[in-house]
């Protein structure tokens, strides 16, 4: 889809929250898979329906090249992955866990801020 559309994709979803962040104008389309929305869905769900703020989601390739230790063919670059901030008041290993009883297939944790990076395989 053609980024900066802003489609509403879920209840709590808007497109512009996968758009890619690069300023580059060759970057032109968002890619969302659909597993991915209702991973989101599902973990926001069983955090209470805490808002989740997305810092990351679809990359184009320049973008990804541009990021310290990304994979080569990162799972952000196919609409497969998002990087979620870790929500107030639930400890970060709790929400690893909450990840991967919404559907995620992959989750990896990170501190300084506490954030998930979550996708389907």
């Amino acid at each position: 889809m053609e980024k900066g559309g802003g489609l509403q994709l879920h209840d709590f979803f808007n497109q512009d929250e996968f758009d890619c962040n690069c300023v580059s104008r060759a970057c032109k389309v968002t890619i969302i898979h659909v597993l991915l929305i209702k991973c989101l869905a599902e973990l926001r769900s069983l955090c209470n329906n805490t808002p989740l703020v997305l810092t990351n989601s679809f990359r184009c390739m320049l973008k990804n090249n541009s990021v310290d230790g990304a994979a080569l063919l990162s799972r952000h670059m196919t609409g497969e992955a998002v990087d979620i901030l870790c929500p107030e008041g639930i400890p970060l290993k709790e929400f690893v866990q909450l990840a991967r009883e919404a559907g995620f297939t992959y989750v990896k944790s990170y501190t300084s801020p506490e954030r998930i990076h979550a996708d389907i395989r």
